[in-house]
């Protein structure tokens, strides 16, 4: 435990912003897994708008947001061809 008290405020605050972050994660790939299931653009809009806001507030690397879009929309292209 820490010794200082500002350590000890800073510690707890990293571990509720990890929680929360974690959280945002889980729910960004449950969201993937529907729309990969469902193949609907609704459900592929939300995926993009919820990785673009993960990405803006650092809780996902912006380039990991973008290869998710880059593979849901390949899914959907496919999906549409056929």
């Amino acid at each position: 435990m820490a010794n200082i008290k500002a350590n000890a405020k800073s510690s707890k605050k990293s571990k509720t912003i990890y929680l929360l972050n974690k959280t945002k994660k889980n729910s960004l790939k449950k969201l993937i897994k529907l729309a990969q299931t469902t193949k609907k653009k609704s459900d592929v809009d939300k995926v993009y708008k919820l990785a673009d806001s993960l990405a803006q507030k650092n809780v996902i690397h912006k380039n990991k947001a973008n290869n998710i879009k880059s593979k849901l929309t390949k899914l959907i292209n496919k999906n549409e061809k056929k």
